[in-house]
């Protein structure tokens, strides 16, 4: 019957400011809320700086983002993608709205009834509704349903072992590689556990390296289902040696030096030697017989027939 007066009321004046607006509250109040939306968007059209004194019963629509957490029994594990947000849709009062707006939600979906196998679970508006301040509305949630697997929970302690690609610089080499700690407790499906032998790290490449040091590597998951229990990296060292070999280097020129007798001929016999040298790859490797010289110290000399 309100309502009825109302209408005629903004049928004789359709600027009626009052009437409109009451008109919107009716509305919301009786659960006509797409009604009550078209009245005050009227009534702001009309007078806007009334329905700003009164904005906490202007009726909007906004859509927010929902974090979800999803909370299998504890001997379970889930093995499907799942989402890891909700766009839900909300409506109520705009002041409310905008403040919810900038707020960070999240949802804890419990499913201690699930069961090893393949399930389907329904989102319901109602369920989300607790989250919000009581003077919102949920309309909408999505997605609405999820389909979901889950495999029996396992665990398992595997040792850590540490790939390496490429060689280090030239005339070194990697003598020891450790990785701290050693082992590493993972969690995932049982059966895919199980068949777990070790847990790599991400490979270390050599090329170039020489020095000893350590660093911080990351662990590489060996399937999507299975995670770390506590641990993501593992810190390495590396321990290099410098290579030493043992190098023959033949005819290698023989030179006289601070001979200053002038009184004296000279004559060197032989006049090319055979060096053996120890030391360094890096060093010795690359050396040719012209890099390397046999000196005489002349000074020492004496007349001899």
């Amino acid at each position: 019957e309100a309502v009825d007066v109302l209408k005629k009321a903004i049928h004789i004046n359709p600027i009626h400011m009052e009437a409109t607006y009451t008109l919107g509250v009716l509305y919301r109040k009786t659960g006509c809320d797409q009604d009550a939306i078209e009245i005050f968007q009227r009534a702001a059209n009309i007078q806007p700086e009334y329905v700003q004194i009164h904005k906490d019963t202007l009726v909007r629509v906004t859509t927010v983002e929902v974090k979800l957490i999803l909370k299998p029994p504890r001997d379970l594990i889930i093995t499907t993608p799942t989402p890891t947000s909700l766009k839900v849709t909300l409506q109520g009062p705009d002041s409310i709205l905008k403040r919810s707006a900038t707020k960070n939600w999240r949802y804890t979906l419990n499913l201690l009834d699930a069961l090893p196998g393949s399930m389907q679970t329904e989102l319901y508006t109602e369920q989300l509704r607790k989250i919000f301040p009581v003077e919102l509305r949920v309309i909408r949630v999505q997605p609405s349903l999820l389909d979901l697997a889950y495999a029996k929970l396992g665990k398992k302690e595997l040792p850590i072992k540490v790939p390496t690609r490429g060689k280090p610089r030239f005339g070194y080499r990697l003598i020891q590689i450790q990785s701290f700690p050693r082992v590493v407790t993972v969690a995932g499906p049982a059966n895919t556990v199980a068949r777990l032998k070790q847990i790599f790290t991400v490979p270390i490449d050599l090329r170039g390296k020489f020095r000893d040091q350590t660093m911080l590597v990351n662990l590489q998951k060996p399937d999507n289902n299975v995670r770390f229990v506590g641990l993501h990296s593992s810190k390495v060292s590396l321990t290099f040696l410098q290579r030493k070999i043992k190098r023959t280097i033949e005819k290698v020129p023989i030179r006289l030096l601070n001979f200053l007798n002038n009184r004296m001929d000279t004559k060197l016999t032989p006049i090319h030697a055979n060096i053996t040298l120890i030391g360094p790859q890096a060093q010795l490797q690359p050396l040719k017989s012209k890099d390397v010289i046999v000196t005489v110290d002349g000074s020492k000399l004496v007349n001899q027939s």
